[in-house]
């Protein structure tokens, strides 16, 4: 009978083999990294464990992540030294926790299983009593940076307890299962591992979790332990590491310790050291090692979607990139995951935990997300709607512009080097880029505020042409539109570019359908329109704008007499062959000559301070209407001190109205005063009183002429100045002259 009994345990034992899909391994270590000596270094990384309980191989010195444990067993060191570039090498995580369970049947083995997750088991049929083992997780490995000569030091293994309990069939078993230590990265030490425990029959065991590697530190992490039930094994010790190679992890059973130099990790003693947890575990299912083969792509902004590939992904838990956790993750199917890159992420590895192993693939890295940084921008300051550009790194996916906190009103993305944005309403301080991944900012940005043109004036008014003056505000361009008639004003719309036309029987570009069309478009300060219809009311509206063609942001704003408008002269049914004004005893007199006078019922004359607002002051009677010259006379008995303005209205009998020309006289100047005025000939004339220094300056200020002149009466040619506005000075008094 004795000889026949150990071949019926061994039958027994082939029956449930055969039926198992594999089988778990108990006396492998994962395998270290090779010694460098000229190898990649992103290649030299530590295996995984391939045993229940052993520690993951550790990196070479050449760098590369340490390898992961499996279940109990601690992760390897990372490797360190060599440099790939900016590159942080991970430990391996450390194998989690699990529970074993062997039924019986008085004597003899009915069952046996590991189990990786949940937290009860209930006691099928035809069971007499139950073996259960809790084992502790394992410690991650720490971290190594890329070339400061150190590394990681590995994970420690769980710790492992054991007890047997007579129990019944329908008896729960209650258990918590330790998770793996996670593993450190670059300078980040790795995480203890978590701790077992498991509850049969009133006893409670504990095999607690291993402790975790360090980085850059000698000391061996401490192994697990163990407490409750009948007995144990403390987990084998991590190897710690203050050279250049990673350490392999500690053995969990039966505390064989992790080895140096990135060799193989600890890989367990025999089956007397757990009193059976070797022959349970031979006959438990192992399901097929999970595989992690690409991800892609392999640099990204935060935010950006990571394609994982590889096999047994059902159950994944966690995904990190570079250590860090990601925002999310899907598992798409059993060989794909969709993971979404987090804002804290750093270069480095991807990992996917599974319930019982962390995979990783640490021979391609992902490249973090990096915020933008800007080195400098031109112009440093600007008025809203001119363009600044701004140059520096990482600006692909840039999401906001900003000029002192005030976002731009546009901005293109040339390059990832390069963009161009338009100022919006404007502040002044920092220019600051953002995208997912961070921003960059850069001090020194100034706003300027712009000044609307105004004052618009008007000249040379005949009957089908006037010329338009105004002073110029401070942006680069500015555009004029005119209305025949009345009407408010439509505001041009911005990135337009309007075509202007002095003439009005071809018209520039109209605004919409306001009827205000186009007549200026540059930097100047006047236009003269042509081709107007006689006695008729033109509204005239000049704006500022940012001067870029096809990105024009116009400044709407209105300002002293802008808008402004002003009538054409009619068509006379008389000729005028002169008029003059002229001073007489601080007084104004006016006298003009006509002929060929027709239906002429009479004048108006009309008085102005400043050439825009008129007053009638006076009535005049026409001659008998003929052919033959009638001469008229008016005297202004008040005029203003300083600069008075006349103009005739000449009235039909039918009520129609036209205008003459407008005259200009100063009265009572103590120093200086004008003979005439408009300038018509190409000739300033002018009295002095007394000897003085006589100045001309153009409307910009510019210096035309300097001479000290003697009292009495003097003429400045000025037929090589253009038509405008300017202005002849002393010391004590200004005039303003208007050539025609």
């Amino acid at each position: 009978m004795k000889s026949i009994l150990p071949k019926l345990i061994y039958l027994l034992l082939c029956f449930i083999l055969t039926k198992s899909d594999a089988q778990t391994p108990v006396i492998s270590g994962g395998a270290g990294a090779p010694a460098g000596s000229g190898v990649n270094g992103a290649n030299n990384k530590g295996l995984p464990a391939t045993g229940l309980g052993c520690g993951g191989g550790g990196g070479s010195w050449w760098g590369g992540t340490g390898g992961s444990g499996k279940i109990g067993g601690g992760g390897g060191g990372a490797g360190g030294y060599f440099s790939l570039g900016a590159i942080n090498w991970a430990g391996g995580d450390g194998g989690q926790g699990a529970v074993v369970v062997a039924l019986y049947n008085g004597a003899s083995m009915v069952s046996a299983q590991v189990i990786k997750d949940g937290s009860s088991y209930t006691i099928p049929a035809g069971v007499t009593s139950a073996k259960v083992w809790a084992i502790g997780a394992g410690g991650g490995g720490g971290g190594a940076t890329e070339n400061d000569g150190t590394s990681g030091g590995s994970g420690a293994a769980g710790g492992v307890a054991y007890v047997t309990k007579t129990i019944s069939p329908g008896d729960i078993i209650s258990y918590s299962i330790g998770s793996g230590g996670r593993a450190g990265h670059g300078t980040i030490n790795g995480t203890a591992g978590g701790n077992t425990s498991v509850t049969i029959a009133g006893t409670t065991i504990y095999g607690n979790g291993g402790g975790a590697g360090q980085y850059n530190n000698t000391s061996n992490a401490t192994g697990g332990t163990y407490s409750g039930g009948d007995g144990g094994a403390n987990g084998g010790a991590g190897y710690g590491r203050s050279g250049d190679v990673g350490g392999g992890g500690g053995g969990a059973i039966g505390t064989v310790n992790g080895t140096q130099a990135g060799n193989d990790g600890g890989t367990g003693a025999n089956s007397a050291d757990v009193s059976g947890l070797f022959a349970a575990c031979a006959i438990a299912v192992n399901p097929t090692l999970p595989t992690l083969t690409s991800f892609t792509p392999t640099a990204g902004l935060t935010g950006t979607t990571v394609i994982i590939t590889g096999t047994g992904f059902t159950g994944a838990s966690a995904v990190r990139i570079g250590g860090i956790t990601a925002t999310s993750f899907t598992v798409n199917s059993d060989t794909e995951i969709s993971a979404v890159v987090s804002g804290t992420t750093v270069t480095g590895s991807v990992s996917v935990t599974l319930p019982f192993v962390c995979l990783s693939l640490p021979i391609y890295f992902f490249t973090a997300p990096v915020a933008p940084s800007i080195s400098s921008f031109s112009p440093t300051s600007a008025q809203t709607g001119e363009l600044v550009t701004i140059t520096g790194n990482k600006f692909l996916g840039t999401t906001s512009v900003t000029f002192g906190g005030t976002a731009a009103s546009s901005f293109t993305i040339n390059s990832d080097f390069q963009i161009v944005a338009t100022v919006g309403s404007g502040t002044s301080g920092d220019v600051v880029i953002s995208s997912s991944s961070g921003s960059g900012s850069r001090s020194g940005f100034t706003w300027n505020p712009i000044t609307q043109a105004s004052s618009i004036s008007f000249t040379n008014i005949q009957s089908s042409q006037i010329t338009i003056n105004w002073t110029n505000g401070n942006a680069q361009k500015r555009i004029v539109f005119v209305k025949e008639g009345a009407g408010a004003f439509t505001n041009p719309a911005n990135n337009t570019t309007y075509t202007a036309s002095n003439n009005w029987s071809a018209k520039g570009s109209q605004i919409s359908s306001s009827g205000y069309y186009c007549v200026y478009n540059s930097t100047g300060s006047s236009v003269t329109i042509t081709n107007l219809a006689a006695n008729t009311q033109y509204t005239v509206q000049a704006l500022e704008y940012n001067g870029v063609a096809g990105a024009e942001v116009y400044y709407t704003a209105t300002a002293l007499n802008n808008p402004n408008s002003h009538s054409t002269l009619g068509v006379l049914p008389l000729t005028w062959l002169n008029i003059s004004v002229k001073e007489q005893q601080n007084q104004a007199l006016l006298e003009w000559t006509t002929i060929h006078e027709i239906n002429i019922a009479g004048f108006t004359v009309q008085h102005s301070t400043d050439g825009i607002q008129w007053t009638s002051i006076g009535l005049v009677n026409a001659a008998q209407n003929g052919d033959s010259e009638h001469r008229y006379r008016f005297t202004h008995t008040a005029p203003q001190k300083g600069n008075n303005y006349y103009r005739i209205e000449e009235k039909n009998e039918d009520g129609k109205t036209a205008f003459s020309k407008v005259l200009f006289i100063q009265i009572n100047n103590p120093l200086i005063w004008l003979l005439d005025h408009p300038v018509t000939n190409g000739q300033i004339r002018f009295s002095l009183n007394e000897s003085a220094t006589v100045l001309l300056f153009s409307a910009q200020g510019q210096l035309l002429f300097n001479r000290y002149l003697s009292a009495g009466s003097h003429t400045l040619d000025v037929t090589h100045l253009s038509k405008g506005i300017y202005f002849l000075r002393t010391d004590q008094h200004q005039l303003k002259i208007i050539i025609q």
